[in-house]
Parts: C-alpha cells; sequence; structure tokens
C-alpha cells in the first residue's frame, strides 16, 4: 500500500484531487466595449467585426453584463456625484444604451437569426448604420428577442391570458365554497346559487386589483425612466383622450381618471391646459 497514491494521500505525503468546478471564461466585458464603441474610431467595419467575433465566443449572460456595464459607466460620466433619482438622461447614458441597444441586436441576428438576416442584406461589408437596422428586422422574422427567446405569438398570449383567467374562476369558486356553508333545510341548487354569487364578486374583485397592479406597474416605469418634461407631455396626452374618447363620453371612471392625472401630482409637473 505504501507505494499507491492511496497511501501517499493517507502518509500526508500528496494532496488529495479535488473535483474542480468548470469555469466560464469572460470574453467580454465593460471597459472593452467601451474601448471599441465609446472612444474608438476606426470605422464600421471595426466594430461590426468585434460584435461577430463575439459570436462564438460569449453567451447572451455575457453580453448584457457587459452592456450593463457599458452604461453604468457612462453614467457616471454623466453623473460623477451619482444619478440622483429620476434623472433625465445625459449625453453619454444614451450614447451608451444605443450602442447596447444595437450590440444585443447585431449579436442576437447573427446567433440565432443568421439565415433572415442575410435575407435582409447582410454581409461582410454590411456597416453599422445598416446593422441597426436589419438586425431587428431579422430577429423580429424569426420570432426571438436578442437573446435567443421565443417572442410569444398572439395565439400563446390568448392562451395564456384564458389559463390565467380559469384560474381565477377556479380559485374564486374553491374559496367561496370553503367560506360558504350550506345553510340547514337549504337545497343544494340554492347553496350553489350562493356560492356562485360570492364567487363572481372574488373574481371582480381580482380582476380589479389585476388592472391596479398593472397600471402602477406601468406608471413606476414611466417615472422612473422619463423626466419631467415627457411626463408632461404624457399627462396633456391623457388629458386630451379622456376627453375625446367616443367623442366626449369617456370609458374611464372618474376614480381612474383622477389616478391617472395623479401621475401629475407624482411627478411635480405643471401642465397649462390649453385655451
Amino acid at each position: 500500500m505504501a507505494g499507491s497514491a492511496t497511501a501517499a494521500v493517507v502518509e500526508n505525503r500528496m494532496e488529495p484531487v479535488t473535483k474542480q468546478e468548470p469555469t466560464t471564461q469572460v470574453v467580454v466585458t465593460g471597459q472593452g466595449l467601451w474601448d471599441v464603441f465609446m472612444t474608438a474610431n476606426d470605422g464600421d467595419k471595426t466594430r461590426i467585426g468585434y460584435v461577430r467575433s463575439l459570436v462564438d465566443k460569449a453567451d447572451a449572460l455575457q453580453i448584457k453584463g457587459a452592456c450593463d456595464n457599458m452604461v453604468e459607466r457612462a453614467i457616471k460620466l454623466d453623473y460623477p456625484e451619482g444619478k440622483p433619482k429620476k434623472a433625465e438622461r445625459r449625453t453619454k447614458e444614451q450614447q451608451a444604451r444605443n450602442v447596447a441597444s444595437i450590440i444585443k441586436a447585431a449579436w442576437g441576428a447573427m446567433s440565432f437569426a443568421r439565415d433572415a438576416l442575410n435575407d435582409q442584406g447582410y454581409d461582410e461589408s454590411t456597416g453599422w448604420n445598416s446593422i441597426r437596422v436589419i438586425a431587428p428586422q431579422a430577429l423580429k422574422q424569426v420570432g426571438v428577442t436578442w437573446d435567443g427567446i421565443p417572442v410569444p405569438t398572439e395565439s400563446d398570449r390568448e392562451h395564456a391570458k384564458l389559463l390565467r383567467q380559469q384560474k381565477t374562476q377556479t380559485d374564486a369558486m374553491l374559496d367561496a365554497t370553503k367560506n360558504t356553508p350550506r345553510l340547514l333545510n337549504e337545497s343544494y341548487e340554492s347553496w350553489q346559487q350562493r356560492i356562485a354569487l360570492v364567487a363572481r364578486g372574488k373574481v371582480e374583485e381580482a380582476a380589479q386589483e389585476a388592472i391596479d397592479k398593472a397600471a402602477q406597474a406601468e406608471f413606476d416605469k414611466l417615472v422612473s425612466k422619463l423626466d419631467f418634461s415627457a411626463l408632461g407631455l404624457l399627462t396633456t396626452k391623457l388629458q386630451e383622450y379622456l376627453r375625446t374618447t367616443q367623442e366626449g363620453a369617456s370609458e374611464v371612471s372618474d376614480a381612474v381618471a383622477e389616478a391617472l392625472m395623479a401621475a401629475q401630482a407624482a411627478g411635480e409637473v405643471v401642465v397649462e391646459e390649453e385655451a
């Protein structure tokens, strides 16, 4: 046994072999993208060639991470002391976001929609201004996002909507049955009618909650992305829409209208009424 590897480990003459976890080599970084796309002036072919070189080397997670880091670098240049909440995008950030969008679309089209990209006219001479147009078109033609995820079809969305509605109704019916005991000497039919009435109310409540949640999410998204000027313009258009829906007869309730108008107050936006 003394001559074996196991014996050597036991006698502390040799380190045991440990399992090595596989590591993913980082081939693209925010600094690398910054150097090529934000500071260099090597022309369209160099930028397209760089993206093309990443197709077989980097995955979507690395592309996204590098793009996000590039945008963060731009924000730090625009706001050295830190970007205030709801502050507008400045020049470097907007440029970096535009570049990141093109990089992801180009990489995605080359990776997941190459035939469609070729159909759009892509070849070795394609420039940066051309790829920014044809790459999104190729992805749309194939029906995938830039990172290769299939885009749900209208049928998929409708099917998912029906499943959500069915689950809401089923949950409401079960809850109503649990919390609506049958009365003494009550007929089965009468009991089921009472359960259905309670369940219907719960479904309506759930639907309103879903609307409120979706509206709040959209509101939060807009407030986080738009500056005060854009919020003011949006508020003006909402006011005009509410005034003119169905020739002045708005389908929006007073409560919802007031909530929409609250966006103006929440953003501290002052919008002058038209004369």
